[in-house]
This record gives structure tokens, C-alpha cells and sequence, in this order.
């Protein structure tokens, strides 16, 4: 790992926590000045790449505040910035439920070009007083295959770029024997070099296949790496295609003495 690396040629730094704050301008406009909108009840939460003409997300839009004249459901794709209106409600709560046909149309999409792991970007504007506001009320619709144990379990290549954590190797991944939507990383830390002490638990969740990675201390020590750091851990959180079993993760890395960061891993079956 070059970040390890780069540690050890920099001995005398020390891990540490920074921060700091920039005024920017938010393009989509104005945020966390007016009443947020709250997602409930989202379910079904993905869309079926099986049945693209049928094929819906459902939710409630709640709003416990006044002043509100209406809200406004908009749509990108893929993490453009294209939002466009899918639908407007002046009444709350509201159930809201959009198709995947009228989420492509709004954009402008052909149905057929949609394909499984693409992801549906949906926000919540509130017009109050005649100003159009942006909210945390936003989340991600994935187009999806049905979740089959076998597709996301086996072996697996786990990958970190260069300009990340630069590690690759291959590891196992299993299911619990008594819930399919736990899964455990196998082999991890011996595929670093280092003493296994344990497996990554992943939590999938069942409405969108997002996966929450639990912090699971992979290996006592760092001594192989020439560190005396100790409790080498893994937590995170990402997504998982259930179409051809690819994880996208973002793991946040630490050790009982510090956090080295959030490094970015693909693992993809072998």
C-alpha cells in the first residue's frame, strides 16, 4: 500500500484528524433555509432491470412545517445534474410513485438504454415564498436484477487504485448461513501481508442492495508492516450490483491508534 508506504518514509508524522471550511456557491441553489421534506416508506426502492415497462419506486413525501406552497420531485441520471420535474404535490403527506417510464421520459432517455447499475438520482425542491429551495430530502434509485445468494458470493479480486489505498488481491465471500443479506469478506488481511484475525461484515439491504459494512478488526497488528499500530480495521459503506455481483465500496481504514482515511475498493468476482 502506498499510502502505508509514504507513512513509513514519514515516520515522524503521526496520525491526525484536520478540517476545514470553504464558502462555495451550491449550483443547485438554495439549501437548509426552508422546511425538509422527509422520504418515507420507500418501497419498492429500486427498479427492476427484468421488467423496465412495469417497473415502479413508490414513498411517502411528508412535511411537518407551514408555508410550504408545493413541493417538486426531480430526477438525474447517473449523477448529472439534469433534474428534471417527475412530479408536484401541494398537499403533504403525499404518496408519490414513479415509473420507470416516466422517470426515463422526464429526461429525456430511451427505456431501452437503460441497464442494470444504472442509478436514478432523485431530489426534493420546496417552493416558499416564491423562492425554490434544495433539501437533504434526496436519494438514489438503482436499476437492479433480483437478489440471488449465489450472485454475490465466491471468489473475488478486490481492488484500490494507486492513487488510493493501491492494493489488489483476492478474497472469498460468503453468506451467513442464517440470513442471505449478511455476507462476510474472507481473507483480507492475509491477502495484505498480515495475521487474519477475521472477515468484513457486510449488512445488504433488502429494499435497495445498498451495503452497510460493519467495523470489523481484520488483523491485531501492523508489526509486518514494521508499525506498531494495533486493531486494523475496515468500515463502510456502498453498493452492490446483484446483476454480475461487482461491490463498489468506500472503506474507511483505521487502526486503534488513528483513521488513515476513506479509500475507494471495486471487488468483482473472479
Amino acid at each position: 500500500m502506498k499510502f502505508i508506504k509514504n507513512l513509513i518514509i514519514l515516520s515522524g508524522l503521526m496520525l491526525m484528524f484536520s478540517s476545514c471550511e470553504t464558502d462555495v456557491v451550491d449550483p443547485a441553489g438554495l439549501r437548509n433555509q426552508a422546511a425538509v421534506p422527509g422520504i418515507k416508506n420507500l418501497n419498492p426502492a429500486t427498479y427492476d432491470v427484468n421488467d423496465l415497462s412495469n417497473t415502479y419506486i413508490q414513498f411517502d413525501l411528508t412535511l411537518n412545517a407551514s408555508g410550504v406552497d408545493e413541493a417538486v420531485l426531480v430526477v438525474s441520471y447517473k449523477g448529472g445534474k439534469q433534474r428534471k420535474e417527475v412530479a408536484r404535490v401541494n398537499s403533504f403527506p403525499s404518496n408519490i410513485r414513479v415509473a420507470l417510464t416516466q422517470a426515463a421520459s422526464a429526461l429525456g432517455l430511451d427505456i431501452a438504454d437503460v441497464k442494470a447499475a444504472d442509478v436514478f438520482n432523485f431530489e426534493v425542491q420546496t417552493v416558499q415564498g416564491g423562492k425554490t429551495y434544495y433539501s437533504s430530502a434526496a436519494f438514489n434509485v438503482a436499476v437492479v436484477c433480483g437478489y440471488l445468494t449465489d450472485n454475490v458470493t465466491g471468489s473475488y479480486h478486490i481492488y484500490s487504485s494507486p492513487d488510493d489505498w493501491d492494493f489488489e488481491g483476492d478474497v472469498t465471500i460468503t453468506a451467513d448461513p442464517d440470513d442471505q443479506y449478511i455476507l462476510y469478506i474472507n481473507g483480507l488481511a492475509a491477502a495484505e501481508g498480515l495475521e487474519d484475525a477475521g472477515p468484513i461484515k457486510l449488512v445488504i439491504n433488502p429494499l435497495n442492495y445498498a451495503v452497510i459494512a460493519e467495523k470489523s478488526t481484520i488483523s491485531a497488528s501492523l508489526a509486518p508492516w514494521g508499525l506498531s499500530y494495533t486493531g486494523y480495521s475496515y468500515q463502510g459503506s456502498g453498493q452492490v450490483n446483484t446483476c454480475d455481483g461487482t461491490f463498489d465500496m468506500l472503506f474507511t481504514i483505521s487502526v486503534d491508534q488513528g483513521n488513515f482515511g476513506n479509500f475507494p475498493f471495486v471487488l468483482t468476482k473472479n
